[in-house]
């Protein structure tokens, strides 16, 4: 339909059917992020005079019953067979970094090489990556400041870091100025949704 048609009703009725079509809530958050800004666009433009989708509240995230967010702790076997299934992707060191660590994503992602502390032999997690208003990733701070904390590091995170370092001098063209520890293979901001393809093709191979 045109733009000039849209109203707030429809754009209600079009959240709905986003939250009933089995999309998780967050991928429904962002889609009505990027039709908000395209409706403010278009009101900047003078195509419409008011924004349908202002003020329309984003869906909350309900809480799911423990026995549904439950997920058992692999075994060491299991850790060893998905790892050496993991072992000639890309991503196989953001990944065993994450495992050593315990790490959040969105902390690993932010990480840069500053952060590695060799002579108080620890990890600094100071930042974590956030979402701006348009959707876009930058890097910000935790949510509360237990967020923040040291990371001891041992002989096997130290591995991993340097493959890593070694990874990014003959691999990945990157933005020395960002310095971040672990890039996408554009040398850019590592993405959740391409880890987690490459995590899960693994896994599917692990099935087979």
């Amino acid at each position: 339909m045109k733009i000039q048609k849209i109203e707030r009703r429809q754009v209600l009725a079009f959240q709905k059917d986003l939250s009933e079509g089995g999309l998780s809530i967050r991928t429904c958050n962002n889609i009505m992020k990027i039709l908000k800004i395209v409706l403010k666009d278009a009101v900047t433009d003078e195509i419409i005079m008011k924004n349908p989708a202002e003020g329309i509240k984003a869906l909350k995230e309900v809480n799911a019953k423990a026995a549904e967010t439950y997920h058992p702790a692999l075994t060491e076997q299991e850790q060893k067979d998905f790892m050496q299934e993991m072992a000639d992707d890309y991503y196989y060191e953001f990944v065993a970094f994450l495992l050593c660590t315990g790490m959040r994503f969105g902390e690993a992602a932010a990480l840069t090489w500053n952060d590695i502390d060799h002579k108080q032999n620890v990890i600094h997690v100071t930042k974590t990556v956030t979402f701006n208003e348009d959707n876009t990733r930058t890097t910000g701070t935790p949510k509360s400041e237990s967020g923040k904390r040291d990371i001891p590091l041992n002989d096997t995170i130290k591995g991993v870091l340097a493959r890593q370092k070694k990874k990014q001098s003959i691999v990945i063209p990157i933005d020395k100025t960002e310095n971040r520890v672990f890039v996408s293979v554009y040398g850019k901001m590592v993405d959740n949704c391409t880890v987690n393809r490459a995590i899960t093709s693994a896994l599917s191979r692990l099935e087979e």
